[in-house]
């Protein structure tokens, strides 16, 4: 009996072409270098910034998955080297490659939610790689309701890192303003250049719980929203 070949779908084809990957990378990294250098930003509580980035150990940044692009304006990665956690697909090949534009490192493994923490992506693997950076004095970003949602729901993925790891939270709530919008699960953002731009920096955190980093990361992300949103 013979088996029907497996197709895959073309995006996941196209994205497989490791040149072409790296083509649209350069292209998205160097659109987002664009924005960060063209926007008007505003900045509260970068006193709390300032804190995080001269601790002598390791950082968690928390922010949600729909400002990811944003991130890049977030944190002085020229001075501490910085990961984010990506998953390991087609997709996350190229927001690796993208966000490696941009300044960031990458520990590949699966979601931050604790359901996925120990599945076959590599969610353990992942953990004590994140405990690795973290503890080596690194920064370590996370978007806690990533890759696929629920859009700006916290999973306790970043409690147990923090637990296990001692380091200080801040929390970054990002907003820009004009930006488009996609259509996806967590209508994610892409910045205009020459717009406005908004961080809103919580925190430190020493191993919050749960429910106070939903707290304050939305308490962030609302300030900021508010700060590009004309009166």
């Amino acid at each position: 009996m013979t088996s029907k070949p497996v197709h895959k779908p073309r995006g996941h084809r196209v994205l497989g072409l490791g040149w072409l990957r790296r083509a649209l990378a350069a292209m998205v990294g160097g659109y987002v270098k664009l924005c960060m250098r063209t926007m008007r930003w505003q900045a509260v509580g970068t006193d709390i910034r300032d804190q995080c980035a001269q601790h002598p150990g390791g950082v968690i940044i928390v922010i949600w998955h729909a400002q990811l692009l944003l991130s890049a304006g977030t944190w002085p990665m020229r001075r501490r080297e910085t990961y984010g956690l990506i998953s390991k697909s087609r997709d996350g090949d190229v927001l690796a490659d993208v966000m490696a534009q941009i300044g960031y490192k990458s520990v590949r493994g699966s979601s931050m939610k604790p359901t996925a923490m120990d599945k076959a992506k590599g969610g353990a693997a992942a953990l004590r790689a994140m405990v690795r950076v973290v503890r080596d004095g690194h920064a370590m970003a996370l978007t806690p309701d990533g890759p696929r949602g629920p859009a700006q729901v916290m999973g306790e993925g970043v409690e147990t890192l923090a637990k296990l790891t001692q380091a200080p939270v801040m929390v970054a709530g990002l907003a820009a303003a004009p930006a488009w919008r996609l259509n996806t699960w967590d209508r994610f953002l892409i910045p205009l250049p020459f717009s406005r731009g908004a961080v809103v920096y919580g925190g430190p955190l020493t191993e919050p719980k749960t429910e106070t980093l939903q707290r304050a990361l939305d308490d962030a992300q609302t300030q900021a929203q508010t700060l590009v949103t004309p009166s």
